[in-house]
């Protein structure tokens, strides 16, 4: 009994010592979820933008092909040439806006918009 008595100052040190180390565990483990919620995010971040830059070398190499193929069209003539309702509506299926597909292709909004109705006949 005197033993407990005389050692009762070290128990009460030692309890608290367990308390604190008890409290830096949570503390941890808040870190870790933490953590690794990030490393989630981060890796679904990663993977769109994977699809992002795979969709915009499509786009490119798209462009690209038409800007090969097409032929130069002569304006004063009137109307457009097949290959360009072709590219029109090619990029339009890709996910072009309409102001988009008139600037790559150098023709007027409604050029496009008239391409795209005629299209949907």
């Amino acid at each position: 009994m005197e033993y407990l008595i005389s050692n009762q100052e070290k128990a009460e040190k030692a309890r608290e010592q367990l308390d604190t180390i008890d409290e830096l565990l949570g503390e941890l483990e808040g870190r870790i979820e933490k953590l690794h919620n990030a490393r989630e995010w981060l890796a679904g971040t990663e993977t769109r933008l994977q699809d992002i830059s795979k969709n915009s070398e499509n786009q490119l190499k798209l462009l690209a092909d038409l800007v090969k193929t097409e032929k130069p069209v002569n304006k004063t003539e009137g109307a457009t040439t097949v290959g360009t309702r072709e590219n029109v509506l090619k990029l339009f299926r890709s996910g072009w806006t309409q102001d988009a597909i008139a600037n790559a292709l150098n023709l007027s909004q409604g050029e496009v918009q008239l391409i795209l109705e005629l299209a949907e006949k």
